[in-house]
């Protein structure tokens, strides 16, 4: 790819999902897509590197990496909401620890900010007083894997570094995570196939459905689910056919947050704690 072309949104997502999915990105095809994408409003912006950082750091991505990530424009609003949400003294008493789970971990960006959320033994997410906070990221292309791990290293020593697994999210062994921690999944599945090019996406027609993540990580980690200490974070388009899916699973834990991931797409960012009863449920 080179600068200075006339292509629209659709044209140069196409171009970076298919020829160039497993291409390296030089700093210009950065620039180029997040210019046409955000129509020259927002720079480019990834673990909170511009480009010129980002390049200098060592960080790479993958076309498809590109288009499937969700950026800082959006990752660190994210942050903020969830910051709010969860930091409810009520919500989160006395939390011994806090773990991050990124099923769909991609280039790892969304997984990378959440991670950086300040956590209170007092107040659950303050300013001081951090307990430990860990991010465990899935991601099953290997290729995505070993760039995201790469870009990983380039992490400052004061910033919370996710450790990455070149693993399948709903077989992956969660034996790890700390029996007293906290712990927040983010299910952010591929959305091809669920719906979403009709303007009609369906939670439960993405690759894997969401509800079966759900039930998946509740089984896995039913001492937490059973405790109410396992949250649900689910982005997905302001279109999507939701109904009563979210509410049979979860227990909302506040309205439905808006926020626009980039001007033609605006996301519904849901969070709520497990239903205790999806612990031991088969089904």
């Amino acid at each position: 790819m080179s600068g200075k072309r006339a292509v629209t949104y659709g044209e140069l997502r196409d171009e970076l999902l298919r020829a160039g999915a497993y291409e390296t990105l030089p700093r210009e095809a950065l620039t180029e897509y997040v210019d046409c994408v955000y129509r020259k409003e927002v720079p480019f912006m990834m673990y909170g590197y511009s480009t010129k950082v980002f390049e200098d750091s060592g960080c790479q991505l993958l076309g498809r990496m590109l288009v499937e990530t969700k950026l800082d424009h959006y990752a660190v609003r994210a942050k903020a909401v969830l910051s709010e949400i969860l930091g409810s003294p009520d919500l989160m008493r006395r939390p011994t620890g806090l773990t991050v789970i990124d099923p769909f971990a991609g280039a790892g960006n969304l997984l990378y900010h959440v991670c950086q959320m300040r956590v209170s033994p007092a107040s659950a997410f303050g300013p001081s007083d951090r307990v430990p906070v860990q991010g465990i990221g899935f991601e099953l292309d290997a290729a995505v894997f070993d760039i995201a791990e790469q870009n990983f290293k380039s992490f400052g020593p004061d910033e919370v570094r996710p450790i990455l697994h070149n693993a399948d999210c709903l077989t992956a062994d969660l034996s790890g995570v700390p029996p007293d921690d906290h712990v927040v999944v983010l299910v952010d599945p591929p959305w091809a196939e669920s719906g979403y090019e009709t303007g009609r996406m369906e939670l439960a027609k993405t690759k894997p459905p969401v509800p079966d993540v759900i039930r998946s990580y509740c089984r896995k980690l039913a001492g937490h689910c059973r405790d109410h200490r396992l949250y649900f974070v689910i982005p997905c388009p302001l279109h999507t056919v939701v109904g009563d899916l979210f509410e049979s699973l979860l227990y909302p834990l506040a309205p439905r947050e808006i926020i626009e991931h980039t001007p033609a797409i605006r996301m519904l960012l849901m969070v709520g704690v497990a239903r205790p009863e999806l612990a031991d449920s088969d089904s």
